[in-house]
Formats: structure tokens, sequence, C-alpha cells
């Protein structure tokens, strides 16, 4: 599971950074602080649901 978190995490970051949208803004988007998000960015912490990621990489649809 830890590698297709992996996974899912580097598509979120890579569309992230492709689509110039802050760390700041995603966060916000998903309700979240920006620690959570950040945490989850350095895998301090994971999002407790799928439901979260797949609203990250939503975000991120052309």
């Amino acid at each position: 599971m830890s590698d297709l978190f992996n996974l899912l995490h580097n598509a979120v970051e890579a569309g992230r950074n492709g689509k110039k949208i802050s760390q700041k803004e995603m966060a916000s988007e998903l309700g979240i602080s920006m620690r959570t998000y950040q945490d989850w960015r350095l895998g301090n912490a994971k999002p407790q649901a799928a439901k979260a990621v797949l609203e990250m990489l939503g975000m991120l649809e052309d």
C-alpha cells in the first residue's frame, strides 16, 4: 500500500507543480490546514480516506 500511496503522492505533486498551485491553495481547496497538507507531503501522515487523494487529483484535471 505504501508504494501506491507514493505513486499517488508523486502524481499529485507533479500536477500541483505543473499547474502552479501552491501548497496553501491546495490545502484550502481540500478544507484542511496547511500543516496537515505539509505532513501528507512529507510522509509524516497519510490521508485517512481515499476521497482526499481523489479530490487532490481532481483539482489537477484540465
